[in-house]
């Protein structure tokens, strides 16, 4: 139980990066603590809140580098008046087109979203072994 602590902050910053919305570390921080099953590390984790915070603000630091060492925009960036606020990055052009290849993906029947996946995967790469796999054996 001596790293809770590392296990919380690694729990909060994945939350806080899977937010669509500008997000406050430190309410999403209360928001873990104050989670049902919390209560028997919920003192130790009161304790160590700065701690939580400091590790939570460089995993989520080392991400966005990571990003942008990658060629991807960051989609959050540290906020310039409150250190702990992730402020969302819009991308509008990117955002709507997400939303379109969602849209279009869910309208698909399951058949011509057989034929998505399988030319998804062919231009990855992965559908070929999986055929060869599969060659000779009964369906």
């Amino acid at each position: 139980m001596a790293n809770h602590w590392r296990h919380a902050a690694k729990i909060v910053a994945a939350v806080a990066l899977k937010s669509a919305d500008d997000v406050d570390i430190s309410v999403v921080i209360e928001q873990h603590i104050n989670e049902p099953g919390q209560s028997s590390v919920k003192s130790a984790l009161l304790t160590d809140y700065d701690r939580i915070q400091e590790t939570v603000e460089n995993i989520i630091q080392k991400q966005l580098q990571q990003e942008e060492r990658s060629g991807l925009s960051p989609r959050f960036a540290f906020s310039d008046v409150a250190p702990s606020v992730l402020i969302r990055l819009k991308d509008s052009s990117f955002d709507a087109a997400v939303d379109e290849m969602n849209t279009a993906i869910e309208e698909l029947n399951w058949r011509a979203f057989e034929h998505f996946s399988r030319h998804v995967l062919r231009n990855n790469g992965d559908a070929v072994p999986c055929l060869e796999r599969n060659k000779g054996r009964r369906h």
